[in-house]
């Protein structure tokens, strides 16, 4: 556990503490709640500066269509590609339009 020994030395090393959360996904012995509050701790040390984004330039036109863009260069060869297939397959076409980049 590198990151423990980073988080040691320097408690607001956002890299090593996203390390921390990345692996804590992947060990049996946190629970969901245990991961849920460590990634809420996470935010609420490193995103206390960050601004949200409010003001945006498209008018808000409640009808008009959505286009989403799927793009990675693992819809290739890389397992993910197997994973996203459902959801594209299962976008709701009427409400959006749906681009693969491959």
């Amino acid at each position: 556990m590198e990151w423990k020994k980073a988080l040691d030395l320097d408690p607001d090393y956002s890299a090593a503490h996203s390390n921390m959360l990345l692996c804590m996904n992947y060990e049996s012995r946190f629970d969901q709640a245990e991961v849920y509050a460590a990634h809420r701790q996470w935010a609420e040390q490193h995103l206390l500066g960050v601004n949200r984004y409010s003001e945006y330039c498209n008018p808000p036109e409640p009808d008009r269509r959505i286009r989403v863009a799927y793009v990675s260069p693992d819809f290739r060869e890389h397992s993910v590609a197997y994973f996203i297939k459902p959801v594209i397959r299962n976008h709701v076409a009427a409400a959006c339009g749906v681009q693969q980049i491959v």
